[in-house]
């Protein structure tokens, strides 16, 4: 089943070209661009079945002003899940919606912060056989809002290393996990949430790649998806 999808992207720490073609790369997937205003969520398309948020509270590319804010931004959105649509949120769509409180509600958590880029390991069913998954990404940090959410993945960070802290009297620290993926139910609609996914390396990784499309199949409720 091919899932047709409108895809948000575009900030100005994950371009709007390097995001899409991270998209493209991904296959069941019928790809609309409707640009990231507010615009493209007034009225969304009634044969569409997934919102793919690739993409902070940013207008754009270069424009960090909140492109969703106020008590009702984003209401069709919600909407369109609660109506049985599917929402799936990747990597920067976890960042800075607090400023619209209903789509920080829909997502079901947010971003805190993150350490440089480094390597870190993806633990999740969802991931091919179920294997870690060593990847080279941004560890973001995470508060989990929906204490129901069905948790998919973790990530697992090792922490400062000893040849990273030469000349400065801070011990190693055991590895740090956060949540990684998450699954949430809102009415009639599904919404999934990966935060990894900002290096290219990332989405060269045919495991990674995988996870994505089945979190997508999931949360449009496709026929061959499980759960």
């Amino acid at each position: 089943m091919t899932v047709r999808a409108l895809a948000l992207v575009g900030d100005p720490w994950h371009p709007t070209k390097r995001v899409s073609a991270f998209l493209r790369g991904l296959s069941g997937l019928d790809l609309r661009w409707p640009g990231g205003t507010a615009d493209a969520l007034t009225d969304l398309p009634t044969d569409c079945d997934l919102v793919i948020l690739a993409k902070g509270n940013h207008l754009g590319d270069q424009d960090e002003t909140p492109w969703l804010r106020g008590p009702e931004a984003g209401s069709a959105l919600v909407r369109f899940v609660e109506s049985g649509g599917g929402l799936l949120v990747l990597h920067s769509g976890t960042v800075g919606y607090q400023q619209a409180p209903l789509i920080h509600a829909l997502i079901g958590g947010r971003f805190i912060d993150h350490p440089p880029i480094d390597a870190v390991t993806l633990l999740g069913a969802g991931i091919e056989r179920g294997e870690p998954l060593g990847l080279t990404d941004e560890f973001y940090r995470i508060e989990l809002t929906d204490v129901t959410a069905e948790l998919t993945a973790s990530l697992r960070w090792p922490g400062p290393q000893p040849e990273q802290l030469a000349g400065h009297p801070i011990e190693p620290s055991e590895d740090e996990v956060q949540p990684a993926g998450w699954r949430r139910r809102q009415r009639a609609g599904r919404v999934a949430v990966l935060t990894p996914g900002h290096t290219d390396s990332t989405w060269a990784e045919p495991a990674f790649r995988a996870f994505v499309q089945a979190e997508a199949r999931w949360a449009a409720g496709s026929a061959d998806a499980a759960g």
